[in-house]
């Protein structure tokens, strides 16, 4: 999830500076042979090629417009990745506190059961010598089982906060490598509770770039009407058919000028 959010604001950092990239010239190349037969003309086989060299002059100010709304999306993708990291940190503190407390769980069910253990061995001796009979066993026994039971638990979930600590920071256990929590990673969990705090409304932001986007985007859509002005230039050869001049050095053209259109009407 980290990774996707990093790649999309990465994705509309890149679409930043739309303003100036709008002035960059347009080259377009197009070519190819083509046969007709024709009553009037008869049958041939041509060439036609062109060149179109074309640059913005004006678009109504949408081209300034879209390259606000870019910039503001920007922003929002690099919020929404920050979230996004904040998010799988705060999971990770969670599950190594979790770890934490099972592990220390876990040392002492251990060592309990250790302390079982030796009194089970030092009353068996007793029975065996006939100091006590079995039947006094029988409560140390009991302890045992239910001890082993809590051990054999808490070890169970202690391994799968592990394997979930270890899918958040980057350390799955199918490549075996489960962290530790003594990993110096970890040390930094309680300065990044304390930031989570101090840290302004990251949602309150968000809202506000969205609302800004929307303005520009209505503003924008206002705009549709106004002209929009192109400077182009363009070298081609024309088939046979469009020009009707057998000399192919008669279908070569130049032409250089500036076109303005206005959208007069549109249903979306």
């Amino acid at each position: 999830m980290v990774l996707a959010k990093n790649l999309e604001a990465e994705a509309h950092k890149n679409a930043e500076g739309y303003l100036r990239r709008s002035f960059v010239p347009s080259l377009e190349v197009r070519g190819g042979y083509e046969s007709f037969d024709s009553q009037r003309l008869g049958s041939a086989t041509d060439p036609f090629a062109e060149a179109r060299l074309s640059v913005n002059v004006f678009r109504g100010q949408q081209d300034y417009y879209k390259d606000k709304i870019k910039k503001l999306e920007s922003d929002v993708s690099a919020l929404d990745a920050g979230l996004s990291k904040r998010q799988v940190l705060l999971e990770a503190r969670e599950s190594y506190l979790a770890a934490l407390a099972l592990q220390k769980q876990k040392i002492w069910l251990t060592a309990h059961k250790e302390r079982i253990g030796r009194t089970y061995a030092k009353a068996s001796k007793k029975v065996t010598s006939g100091v006590i009979g079995r039947s006094d066993l029988k409560f140390l026994e009991i302890q045992q089982e239910r001890i082993g039971n809590n051990l054999a638990e808490v070890d169970f979930q202690y391994a799968v906060r592990l394997d979930h600590l270890g899918l958040l920071v980057g350390k799955p256990h199918d490549h075996g490598n489960r962290p530790s929590l003594d990993d110096e990673l970890f040390s930094k969990f309680s300065d990044f509770k304390s930031s989570m705090k101090t840290d302004p409304s990251i949602s309150a932001r968000k809202a506000g770039l969205l609302s800004e986007i929307s303005n520009l985007e209505a503003k924008a859509s206002g705009t549709s009407w106004r002209p929009k002005v192109d400077l182009y230039t363009s070298y081609a050869i024309e088939p046979f058919r469009v020009r009707e001049f057998p000399i192919l050095e008669d279908r070569k053209e130049w032409t250089a000028g500036v076109l303005i259109s206005m959208n007069l009407f549109s249903s979306v």
